[in-house]
C-alpha cells in the first residue's frame, strides 16, 4: 500500500469517527495514540499499572478510614424521655457538642454508667449494601454497649 493510498485511508477513518462520534472523543483517541507513538507501548503500560495499583491502595486507605469512625468524649448532659410506643424510654445524651438518641427500653432508669461527666465511645461503622450506605452507631460506656437509634 503506498502512502497516498494509507493517508486517504486514515482520513476517511477519522471522518467516519467524527461523524458516528464526539469530537472530543477522536481527540482523546488521537492524543492517546499519539502518547503511545511518541512513548512507547511498555513505558505507557508500566506508568498506566503503577497508576492504576497506586489508585487501588489509596482507595483501599480511605475506605478503612471511612468504615469505621470511634471518638471518646465525656457526657455534657443525660436526659429521659417517654415514647409513645408501649410506655417505653429512650435515653438521650449530649456530649461533644452533640446529642444522640438510644433505643428505647421499658426500663425508665437511666443507667448508671451514662452520668453526666463519664467519658463515653461513640462508635460508628459503615457498611455499603445493596440499599445503600447503612451506618450503625453505639455508644460504650465502662463496658456497657448502647444502640443508637437511626
Amino acid at each position: 500500500m503506498n502512502k497516498k493510498m494509507f493517508y486517504s485511508v486514515i482520513a476517511i477513518l477519522i471522518i467516519v469517527l467524527l461523524l458516528v462520534c464526539s469530537w472530543k472523543f477522536v481527540l482523546g483517541i488521537v492524543v492517546a495514540l499519539a502518547v503511545v507513538y511518541f512513548f512507547g507501548e511498555e513505558k505507557v503500560k508500566t506508568f498506566l499499572l503503577n497508576l492504576f495499583n497506586q489508585t487501588k491502595e489509596t482507595v483501599q486507605e480511605v475506605h478503612d478510614e471511612f468504615k469505621k469512625e470511634e471518638t471518646n468524649v465525656v457526657i455534657d448532659g443525660v436526659s429521659m424521655a417517654a415514647t409513645k410506643q408501649h410506655g417505653w424510654y429512650q435515653v438521650v445524651i449530649v456530649a461533644g457538642g452533640k446529642s444522640w438518641l438510644l433505643k428505647p427500653s421499658e426500663n425508665s432508669m437511666i443507667p448508671e454508667v451514662l452520668k453526666v461527666g463519664a467519658e463515653i465511645t461513640i462508635r460508628t461503622t459503615r457498611t455499603l449494601t445493596t440499599q445503600g450506605l447503612e451506618c450503625k452507631t453505639i455508644v460504650i460506656a465502662n463496658g456497657k454497649t448502647f444502640e443508637v437509634a437511626e
